[in-house]
């Protein structure tokens, strides 16, 4: 969501072209399906903003999981060639997608053959869009071209190391509904949508007690493609996966201050962990990516999984606009209730990724890959949405994107700031739209006085990136935005109708090379609410990008080769540039590492220890730490690391040239064997261990 104050005061920049590296084409080939996978750490040091939540969005003070670029690159018997990434961010950038493919070119992988897909998450860094202020919203702002760059390069790592590791594979698509966990957190625009599109999967097949709205108002597609590669000794192992499912990435609440994978970080480490072996480690040996499908009015997260946030000391009228965006006129929520908040997200959280990743692997283990002849076809398109049909010729923000989707208000919505509330306050009727009623009804933030400066000087997306993959009998469509559920439905099925296939046969993945915010239905836009303010071509952009899509799938003609692709230039304003990412050369580059004593507070663990500034000590290997417990005969064996959902790690101050002094806390529980805190060994930084400490029991509600 935007800021209500959009940062006209810094409008310093320029235009940059972004050129896309064009993949080699692939020489004909004589072998089975390959496949390689990787993953890359990609957690920015703390410091940095927190996506999403506008005004309620954080400055990170540390990270409980860490965040991950896996990739998985395949190659067919001809040759050709695809990336995916599925990113632990909540939204992929065209200006990041365009950087890292020059770090891939390489590999073979350009920017027509790059699929960078977010998972969505609400507590990943902004600062990669290249623009004065953030799409994704926080309350911290700015591009960090430093950051950008070097975040663009540890996802090149990724696919460049999937593509060194390619070896002959087989594959196995799967389809199917998971029912229950997620519901649609927006049902009155949904019900409004005719006809009424229905999932692949009747609601027949739901349990009783999810068959009633909004449980039924999504789309419960769980798409797998299951993966195994030959090994050296000639035998097939499962090596990794990659999913669509659609689910908003908003586990954690706007309370918190933490970097995290969330819902989808929680669920691909349990699937990872259980297909791994029965003995746990930091490193898995097989992965799964995690991609988002329709989920723009998709959530797993009931409204009492949310906190509360500041509201207005007092009734405040128009004319204090400006004290009221300044942030003076704010009472923060009492710290007591905030907690518990957190600590109900948590337990629902954990009981979302059981029951997720129970059925996934469950999938997983019952697919069976025999096709070593999977072909691969691509189309890739890079259009501007104000030059087609049926879209409005300059984006607009609507004001309620102000007031927060209805699972996360912000301050402005939940105090009746005038005109933010979603529906009739956010609709206008009778003022005469400036771009022909092109928007209608849409009242814009701000007004057209702000935001045509906003638009003209490319401070708004003006681009998409669009493709289309087949692999073997299934094609996925992607799109750069959060798409409902109605409008993700109305696209595949339009996809599958030009290729002649059944509606199963084609995904849908969203957020993928690029973020414009959301795309709802005509109906949905109708209402104004949240998504369909956040929708910024105008009412019938979603009808536009469903026939862009079915015309570019239109060119994978059934055994052709792909077609060429149409990258065409990019323009991105680069402005506002700042430091959020602290620099790699923070702080003194050794320090002498002293652990404090263990405490143990209410069944919680507490490690403190001294050691290198967040700007180098994030930027050092993973794992950094791990946690370990005695066992009956005496030796000691790792139970967590610094990627476990269980561990805070938080930054806590500055010691000068002595170092930076850190917090861990681990909620586990460790019972009545002794634990004690590892420091892993690193260059000039020997490995350290804390006293053990013991009979700290675990309390459930954290």
């Amino acid at each position: 969501m935007l800021r209500l104050l959009p940062a006209v005061l810094l409008l310093t920049g320029c235009i940059s072209t972004l050129p896309a590296p064009v993949s080699p084409e692939p020489a004909a080939q004589s072998r089975s399906l390959r496949a390689g996978f990787a993953r890359v750490d990609i957690t920015p040091p703390p410091g940095v903003g927190l996506f999403g939540y506008g005004p309620e969005g954080k400055r990170a003070e540390g990270f409980r999981q860490r965040l991950w670029a896996r990739a998985l690159v395949l190659e067919d018997v001809d040759g050709e060639r695809i990336a995916f990434v599925s990113a632990d961010l909540g939204a992929v950038s065209a200006l990041l997608h365009r950087w890292t493919a020059e770090h891939t070119i390489g590999a073979g992988i350009g920017a027509d053959r790059l699929v960078i897909a977010a998972t969505h998450t609400h507590a990943g860094p902004n600062h990669h869009f290249g623009r004065v202020f953030d799409l994704g919203g926080s309350a911290v702002t700015g591009f960090d071209r430093a950051w950008t760059g070097e975040l663009s390069e540890r996802i090149g790592a990724a696919v460049r190391e999937a593509a060194a590791g390619l070896r002959p594979a087989r594959a196995a698509w799967t389809v199917f509904p998971v029912w229950g966990v997620t519901f649609n957190r927006d049902p009155a625009p949904y019900a409004d949508n005719e006809p009424r599109w229905r999932p692949v999967f009747d609601t027949v097949a739901m349990p009783a007690s999810t068959a009633a709205q909004p449980y039924s108002s999504i789309d419960p597609t769980w798409a797998l493609l299951r993966i195994d590669t030959r090994g050296d000794d000639g035998r097939y192992r499962a090596t990794g996966a990659l999913s669509v499912f659609g689910m908003h990435g908003t586990g954690n609440p706007s309370a918190n201050t933490l970097l995290d994978a969330d819902l989808h970080g929680m669920t691909t480490q349990r699937i990872e962990r259980a297909l791994s072996g029965p003995v746990p480690g930091p490193h898995p040996r097989v992965l799964h990516l995690f991609t988002n499908g329709s989920a723009g009015d998709a959530t797993a997260m009931p409204t009492d999984t949310r906190c509360p946030v500041p509201v207005l000391r007092n009734r405040i009228g128009p004319d204090a606009v400006l004290t009221i965006l300044l942030g003076h006129a704010w009472a923060e929520p009492d710290a007591g209730v905030t907690a518990a908040c957190m600590a109900r997200s948590r337990r629902r959280m954990r009981a979302v990724a059981d029951t997720l990743a129970a059925r996934a692997i469950a999938a997983f283990r019952s697919a069976t890959p025999r096709d070593s002849t999977l072909r691969i076809r691509r189309a890739f398109r890079t259009v501007e949405p104000g030059r087609e049909p049926d879209f409005c010729t300059q984006p607009r923000v609507g004001v309620a994107t102000a007031g927060g989707a209805p699972d996360g208000w912000t301050r402005f919505g939940m105090s009746f700031v005038r005109d933010v509330e979603e529906g009739a306050g956010a609709r206008d009727t009778t003022r005469r739209d400036p771009l022909g009623r092109c928007h209608a009804p849409k009242r814009y933030l701000g007004g057209n006085w702000l935001q045509a400066p906003l638009a003209d000087w490319h401070l708004l997306p003006r681009a998409a990136q669009l493709a289309v993959v087949r692999i073997g009998d299934i094609t996925i469509a992607t799109m750069p935005a959060e798409v409902t559920t109605t409008a993700g439905g109305r696209i595949r099925d339009a996809v599958a109708a030009r290729l002649g296939e059944p509606r199963g046969s084609v995904l849908l993945m969203t957020l993928v090379n690029g973020y414009l915010q959301y795309l709802t239905t005509p109906e949905e836009y109708a209402h104004q609410h949240y998504a369909g303010g956040a929708t910024i071509f105008g009412r019938t952009s979603a009808r536009g990008f469903q026939r862009l899509l079915a015309d570019l799938a239109g060119t994978l003609a059934a055994g052709a080769p792909a077609p060429a692709p149409d990258p065409g230039d990019m323009r991105v304003w680069l402005n506002a540039r700042v430091k959020r990412a602290p620099s790699p050369d923070q702080g003194p580059p050794t320090v002498r590492r002293l652990i404090l004593p263990v405490d143990c507070i209410e069944g919680v663990v507490h490690f403190t220890w001294r050691d290198l500034y967040p700007g180098r000590l994030l930027r050092e290997p993973y794992p950094l730490l791990r946690i370990e417990r005695q066992q009956r005969n005496g030796t000691w064996l790792p139970v967590a690391w610094d990627d476990d959902e269980h561990v805070e790690i938080r930054a806590e101050r500055p010691l000068g040239r002595t170092g930076y002094r850190w917090n861990a806390r681990w909620s586990a529980g460790a019972g009545d064997a002794p634990i004690r805190l590892v420091l892993t060994e690193r260059p000039g930084h020997p490995a350290m261990e804390s006293r053990p400490v013991q009979n700290c029991e675990h309390v459930t509600n954290r």
